[in-house]
């Protein structure tokens, strides 16, 4: 029941019930629910270690308290609604995913809602765009579009400047959804940060089935990205390529293919024509130097959540920026300290590698394997891979069809010879008592066990992706308190806890973090200055 709920929830974020029934928002239908669902899982909650030990558990709780004395110290104590209202359910989705998402089918079950529920907005901003769904009165082709309100599509005038100086353009139409994607540059985000969730899913040697299940819905998100027209989404996917290829390509050629990437979208009107030169983005360098020049004047707090356009016509189009502008040094040490332990934590989890793990992420390639959404045994995915084993054959909490024979398993664990041949780990010395090819730490960890991390590492690897094209896009949009972001860090904690007990705690301890913290804060507003003052 509290996993079912703590999905609806996932869900109705995005899906917004304020915008279906409008004569609901006074009663603030998302707070009742997430406040019903904290109720539903406190039993789960408290003897939950995850949400115990978790930093992040700790800093979301720190950094709602920041938000609120933010208001506070501003003079504004009716603000402290909007905190409720806004930032509350971003909290409340990090606290029930710690809770009630601890096994593979969950996390799995997790990623498959966000992915619907992506699939379900794209569809209905391409309707929109086509053919004026979600129009009041008037369709998208009205000769008077200035007139129509169309909830999934918006109209923008976009211009260039030839080499008169004479501006020449008009205006396009970008796909949007509704509430907190209601910019078609969030719209953008949303979908690329999703994007690598969709590799978990490939699988070598398996075109026909790759078609359907990755490259038809990547080719789908992509082009819903194309018709938010999203230049900040554009360089975003350029620099997912560069991440996604940099090991398989080496930097350097990895760089190469995204520039040609980005330069062939561009071409192709990806942006519908808006320039991406650096005289275009003046206007957002402005912007962030209004922001600076803000948090300068109230460093310690801030000017107040969600109360910065009250010293300032435009947003500031940077997350950090918005944070500390908003929330102060208090707030934006608080955020960058939920970036850099979740990212630390991505890190030395994927480094961290028993034998046995590491000996089944190498055989994925055989075809025996198949897809983590549709059976019990995950696929190559972009960022590793992994094999699922008989640790969960009897497991309730599967997909139905989840089996595999006692064969496949006994032929997915076994390792190599360095003449290519191949033996069972447990020929020779027992992996439970004594030690597998003198690895000690992997002596610990079971042939199923061993599965199940890989299978952890698939998706961390995964997240990283996707937590990276956040922060790239972040770096050009307000999106500080987007409750997908809040969303992707609860899952990586998971993703690392659910490994860590299965290993038996053989997990890297994570290194002191403070410090490191203070220093990344300082060089961010460092970079931030050295670059308003060159421009």
């Amino acid at each position: 029941m509290a996993f079912f709920l703590t999905l609806l929830y996932v869900a109705l974020n995005f899906f917004r019930p304020e915008e279906l029934l409008p004569d609901v928002v006074q009663y603030h239908p998302m707070l009742v629910l997430g406040v019903l669902c904290l109720l539903v899982s406190v039993p789960t909650l408290l003897a939950s270690d995850t949400a115990k030990k978790s930093p992040q558990g700790i800093l979301m709780l720190v950094f709602l308290a920041v938000v609120a004395l933010s208001e506070i110290f501003s003079g504004w104590w009716g603000g402290l609604n909007e905190v409720y209202t806004h930032v509350a359910p971003s909290v409340i989705c990090v606290f029930l995913i710690l809770a009630n998402v601890d096994t593979l089918f969950r996390i799995r079950a997790t990623m498959i809602t966000l992915l619907v529920c992506s699939a379900v907005l794209v569809g209905q901003g391409i309707a929109g765009y086509y053919t004026g769904y979600g129009c009041d009165s008037v369709t998208r082709w009205a000769e008077d579009p200035d007139n129509a309100h169309c909830k999934y599509a918006m109209q923008q005038y976009s211009f260039t400047t030839d080499e008169s100086g004479e501006h020449r353009g008009g205006f396009i139409w970008r796909i949007r959804s509704v509430g907190v994607l209601e910019d078609p540059n969030d719209f953008a985000q949303f979908m690329l940060v999703l994007l690598p969730l969709v590799w978990i899913a490939y699988r070598k040697r398996h075109a026909f089935r790759n078609l359907f299940v990755v490259f038809i819905p990547t080719a789908y998100f992509l082009y819903g990205m194309y018709l938010t027209r999203s230049r900040g989404g554009l360089i975003g996917l350029g620099f997912l390529l560069l991440f996604a290829f940099r090991k398989r390509l080496n930097t350097v050629n990895a760089t190469l293919l995204s520039a040609f990437a980005v330069i062939g979208l561009v071409a192709l009107n990806f942006a519908g024509g808006r320039s991406m030169s650096a005289a275009a983005g003046a206007d957002r360098v402005a912007a962030w130097r209004d922001a600076f020049m803000t948090f300068r004047s109230h460093p310690i707090l801030g000017v107040g959540f969600n109360r910065y356009n009250e010293y300032a016509p435009l947003t500031a189009h940077n997350s950090f920026l918005l944070c500390a502008a908003e929330l102060g040094l208090a707030g934006l040490l608080v955020w960058i300290a939920l970036w850099y332990v979740s990212l630390a934590d991505v890190n030395r989890f994927l480094k961290w590698a028993p034998s046995i793990a590491t000996s089944a992420r190498k055989k994925l390639a055989s075809p025996a394997y198949a897809s983590p959404f549709l059976t019990r045994q995950p696929a190559m995915a972009l960022a590793g891979g992994g094999i699922a084993t008989d640790d969960e054959l009897d497991a309730p909490d599967r997909f139905p069809g989840e089996r595999m024979e006692h064969d496949e398993i006994a032929a997915a664990t076994e390792d190599w010879n360095d003449d290519g041949s191949v033996h069972s780990p447990n020929q020779g010395q027992t992996d439970r008592e004594g030690t597998i090819d003198g690895n000690s730490e992997a002596a610990a960890v079971s042939e199923q066990q061993s599965g199940i991390i890989a299978t952890c590492q698939r998706y961390a690897g995964a997240l990283q992706m996707s937590l990276i094209a956040f922060l790239v896009t972040g770096w050009f949009l307000s999106r500080t308190y987007v409750v997908l972001l809040y969303i992707l860090l609860a899952l990586v904690v998971v993703v690392g806890a659910l490994a860590d007990r299965e290993s038996g705690g053989h997990l890297p301890e994570r290194k002191p973090w403070a410090r490191n913290v203070v220093l990344t804060t300082i060089a961010t507003l460092v970079v931030i200055w050295v670059w308003l003052k060159m421009f």
